[in-house]
């Protein structure tokens, strides 16, 4: 008895911060019904860990390595297989503030590493391809 008045006293929670394990556990308690305050102390949900930034380019980053590249890659393609509703399909611009010191055509190779990656990990299994068709 006393399990269902906490299941219906907890109808809404506050989960303090938005990177990868406030926002993933965010959405899963909304999905299940309980209303959900984030809190997050940044001016967005952009400034988390490298996995949020997959559609911001994350993985063109010029600090990570190659092995990070692939591991964020990875991860980012486990993470939208668990919620496919979360992926927004939309163009991407790429571009690289003058402090950089780089240019955006040396990021070239970069994402050409990334979409053959992507394209191998679909080729091990079909159901990796939730970022669309690599090619693309």
């Amino acid at each position: 008895m006393q399990s269902k008045q906490l299941q219906t006293s907890a109808s809404s929670v506050a989960v303090i911060g938005g990177g990868i394990a406030g926002a993933t556990a965010a959405l899963h308690l909304s999905e299940l019904g309980i209303k959900v305050t984030l809190i997050e102390k940044k001016p967005g949900l952009v400034y988390g860990p490298p996995i949020c930034h997959l559609h911001a380019g994350g993985n063109l980053y010029r600090e990570i390595s190659t092995q990070q590249c692939l591991e964020l890659l990875k991860q980012s393609v486990d993470t939208a297989r668990l919620y496919p509703h979360t992926i927004n399909n939309r163009p991407t611009i790429i571009a690289v503030p003058y402090a950089d010191g780089g240019t955006p055509e040396e990021l070239y190779e970069r994402l050409l590493f990334i979409q053959k990656a992507y394209q191998e990990l679909v080729n091990e299994d079909e159901r990796n391809k939730v970022l669309g068709e690599p090619e693309h």
